[in-house]
């Protein structure tokens, strides 16, 4: 892809909020980001929401040349909605990132059956136990390990994959090169050497709120099944579940600890919705690859 098309759909990616639906719509009527974006910038038309104006208003391409450079430098990919390195997966969800910023190798880790492992950031030691069991014996046996890279439940996939020698994808709610959570620059790098680690967001946006929501549309897209450690009612699990509800994904659930704390209320609700407990990591492996 020349670098004025890359250009120009990164520029648009800072005009368009992630998961926007709106891009999509309208490029369906240019096919072509350089035509599209000029038009974006010359216009005036009123029909065009506020918030896209202003951000049309506040919009400066040396923002995006420095990014682009910024990139290069660091050995951060930028793979667009057209580049053939972009996802496969994201083009069947709704609302597909506009661009992915990618710090390691997608390849081998997305040519393999895959698994996203989610649940609370102050995980139980009973939780950890288990986000590191099952991630290591199903990345042992040529799973990937998708994740969100959060404290608790995440590191402890992510970290369990690697030990096991497998492959493991990290999905970030801000910049690749943001330090957040602060001090695990060390894991990221380990990540990408062992898989890669993914943002929608340029490499130092720091994260927001609806971020991690927004993102979790992409940790399901790039699993073949989610299994949910622990969650309470407000977990952010379970909106990563019901992106891959209704993407078509298998659910899984460990036996919530303790039925009376509302530490593990979201398992027990999933449970009675239907979806499958799960006590071994042969369970998930068999439900997965019978699928394929």
């Amino acid at each position: 892809m020349t670098y004025r098309r890359t250009a120009s759909i990164l520029a648009m990616s800072l005009i368009f909020p992630a998961a926007d639906p709106r891009f999509f719509e309208m490029y369906s009527h240019f096919q072509d980001p350089e035509l599209m974006l000029q038009r974006l910038l010359k216009t005036n038309a009123p029909e065009l929401p506020p918030d896209l104006m202003s951000g049309i208003r506040r919009f400066n391409m040396d923002i995006v040349n420095d990014i682009i450079g910024y990139c290069e430098n660091r050995g951060i990919k930028i793979l667009t909605f057209l580049d053939k390195e972009y996802p496969e997966c994201f083009n069947r969800i709704c609302c597909p990132p506009i661009l992915i910023y990618c710090m390691g190798e997608l390849s081998d880790a997305m040519n393999r059956p895959s698994l996203a492992v989610v649940g609370a950031r102050k995980a139980s030691s009973y939780s950890l136990r288990a986000a590191e069991y099952f991630s290591s014996v199903t990345a042992k046996n040529g799973f990937t390990i998708v994740s969100g890279f959060a404290n608790g439940t995440d590191t402890a996939a992510h970290t369990s994959a690697i030990s096991a020698g497998g492959k493991t994808l990290s999905v970030l709610g801000c910049g690749i090169d943001y330090d957040y959570p602060s001090g695990k620059g060390e894991l990221k790098k380990l990540i990408s050497q062992n898989g890669a680690v993914l943002s929608e967001y340029p490499p130092l946006e720091p994260p927001a709120p609806n971020n991690f929501r927004v993102r979790n549309r992409l940790i399901a897209a790039l699993s073949d099944g989610v299994l949910v450690i622990q969650a309470g009612n407000k977990s952010g699990a379970l909106n990563t579940v019901g992106h891959a509800l209704d993407q078509g994904k298998d659910i899984f659930v460990i036996p919530p600890r303790d039925i009376f704390s509302s530490d593990y209320a979201g398992q027990a609700m999933l449970l009675r919705d239907g979806a499958e407990a799960v006590c071994s990591p042969e369970e998930i492996m068999l439900s997965i690859l019978g699928s394929f």
